[in-house]
């Protein structure tokens, strides 16, 4: 049988000197004799220290020891492939896709052959791309971070006035274009200064948050329901008229009638709001402004009439 490395074949030889790939050949000491020019040049070696010497030599014990099971399948008559890495001698780590192959003399195995791709740099690539997605995950975590910062309140975790700017603007624009309608339902916490004065802003704060549960508790995921100053919240309801808008609003203010916030769990207060309601059924371009003030003002009549109660101008 011939070998793999039979240089009696020219357009043979001329492939493997010329091939970008790793190729040497050693007999069943594992004395190198062969190595390609590729070969040298990755490991930084001459024909001189490259043949006749131990694979152990050019490789480094560590990664002549990592193949030697390989090797000796090879010995046995397999082909063998095998993806791996080493340090190289001049301490650098070398990865590669190795397939050895037996060389034959008649009926017996000689030696091994060794074809080896050298895939350090796809490693290191694959691993600078894990790195770079690892850090890009970060920044868009930091971005949604800053984000949610800007356009949610810290205290009560509802949208800001700055969002609410933002985001009903484009509701109402698609509410005109669909000539659909939308409401909007005003709430403050109905004397919420003395609370502060009684039992201290830590108390007002928990009432804030109790509140900021109750609307979100009320609303639909199409809602905006936003802290729009203080103690003063607002929802965005899209698609709404006035029959559904007066029910959110007359749910909202019982359900914050009925509970309680416990403060050092020996104090349990009581708190009500008003609420104004303003729709427009067919709401005309630029008007959005309007259709707050209205509702503004709609809530501020329900505090003239006497307070935790829902007011609509045309009830």
């Amino acid at each position: 049988m011939t070998t793999l490395f039979d240089f009696n074949n020219r357009a043979f030889k001329a492939f493997v000197e010329s091939a970008p790939v790793l190729c040497l050949a050693a007999d069943r000491d594992f004395i190198t004799t062969y190595v390609n020019p590729f070969y040298k040049k990755i490991h930084n070696i001459t024909l001189d220290e490259a043949v006749g010497k131990h694979i152990k030599d050019i490789i480094g014990e560590e990664g002549f020891n990592d193949n030697l099971d390989y090797y000796r399948k090879t010995l046995a008559g397999n082909i063998v492939e095998r993806h791996g890495s080493f340090h190289k001698l001049d301490g650098s780590i070398h990865h590669y896709h190795a397939t050895y192959a037996p060389i034959w003399k008649e009926d017996e195995v000689v030696g091994i052959t060794g074809v080896v791709l050298d895939i350090t740099s796809e490693i290191e690539i694959e691993f600078t791309n894990k790195q770079l997605t690892a850090i890009n995950e970060e920044f868009e975590k930091a971005q949604s971070e800053l984000t949610k910062l800007a356009s949610t309140d810290p205290l009560t975790n509802l949208y800001n006035r700055r969002y609410f700017t933002e985001i009903s603007e484009s509701i109402y624009k698609l509410a005109v274009r669909e000539k659909e309608p939308v409401s909007i339902v005003m709430i403050d916490i109905d004397n919420f200064k003395p609370i502060n004065d009684t039992y201290g802003h830590k108390a007002g704060d928990l009432v804030l948050i109790k509140l900021s549960q109750i609307l979100t508790d009320a609303v639909r995921k199409s809602d905006v329901v936003c802290r729009f100053g203080g103690e003063e919240f607002i929802i965005l309801l899209p698609k709404t008229g006035k029959p559904y808008a007066k029910v959110v609003a007359e749910n909202v203010r019982t359900n914050i009638e009925a509970n309680t916030v416990e403060v050092n769990n020996d104090v349990a207060i009581n708190f009500t709001a008003s609420l104004g309601i303003s729709t427009f059924m067919q709401p005309e371009p630029e008007q959005l402004e309007r259709l707050i003030n209205e509702a503004d003002e709609a809530l501020y009549r329900a505090k003239e009439l006497g307070k935790n109660q829902v007011f609509y101008e045309d009830q």
